[in-house]
């Protein structure tokens, strides 16, 4: 019987995981329609003048290639959103961690995050050498980093400097990713409990406070950290991650 408890406790543990992980999913993708209706809208623009260039005839090879690559262009940029976002919302609990660099993981991330960095006006600094390989599952730990600069860009709202800076370092067996921002820093009542499932820093209706916890799971199952900066004077996460494969007792 006690057996049985326990991994009925450890069945419920993993679909609480997945049921939060969707939930914060829910809340990152609501805000991707505008980005996926960009290339959508203007494709269906090109193509309607394409269409009545050549019913009308007054077009020319020149003109319709142009109209064509344009196109294409659009699409391809649909394309990249749609797959960072099967990427990021795939299942990944079976998955086994991969090397990747942190430019490609960074143009994953990018794409998802990008339409709210333009309409923000906030900058992000990266400060990683481009030869950093991190070990680890990619669509989690995008969506942390997602989240975390998602997080930043609220925290920057009303501050006349809208910076987030993204670095790296390593120590001993620990690669360490941190993210910086210029925002109006947390509250130190908040800071006890900031990865607690439904605590936030922002206004009622402006987030669920899931995401933090969900970070905080996915780091956990990458046997590494995630931990805000004590010793800094901005608002700094810093994730460590082992730079070598652990093997844990299932």
């Amino acid at each position: 019987k006690y057996v049985d408890l326990e991994n009925r406790i450890k069945t419920n543990e993993k679909v609480l995981n997945q049921n939060t992980k969707l939930a914060a999913l829910g809340e990152l993708f609501a805000s991707l329609g505008h980005e996926l209706n960009n290339p959508l809208n203007a494709i269906l623009v090109q193509a309607r003048a394409l269409s009545k260039n050549v019913e009308t005839g007054n077009g020319t090879p020149e003109k319709y290639a142009k109209s064509a690559d344009r196109i294409e262009r659009l699409c391809l940029r649909a394309s990249s959103i749609i797959s960072s976002i099967k990427l990021f919302g795939r299942e990944t609990r079976f998955d086994k961690k991969v090397w990747i660099s942190f430019s490609d993981l960074w143009q994953d991330v990018e794409t998802l995050i990008e339409h709210r960095l333009i309409e923000s006006e906030t900058i992000v600094e990266i400060n990683v050498p481009s030869s950093t390989k991190i070990l680890c599952l990619p669509g989690e730990l995008g969506l942390v980093i997602v989240n975390l600069i998602s997080n930043a860009i609220d925290a920057c709202e009303n501050q006349e400097q809208k910076e987030i800076t993204i670095g790296s370092y390593t120590k001993g067996a620990f690669l360490y990713i941190t993210v910086e921002d210029t925002g109006s820093g947390i509250e130190d009542g908040i800071k006890e409990r900031l990865f607690e499932p439904f605590a936030t820093t922002k206004a009622i209706g402006k987030g669920s406070g899931l995401g933090l916890s969900l970070c905080y799971g996915i780091i956990q199952r990458h046997q590494g950290q995630i931990f805000l900066d004590p010793n800094s004077q901005k608002t700094k996460f810093v994730i460590s991650l082992p730079n070598e494969d652990i093997h844990e007792d299932d």
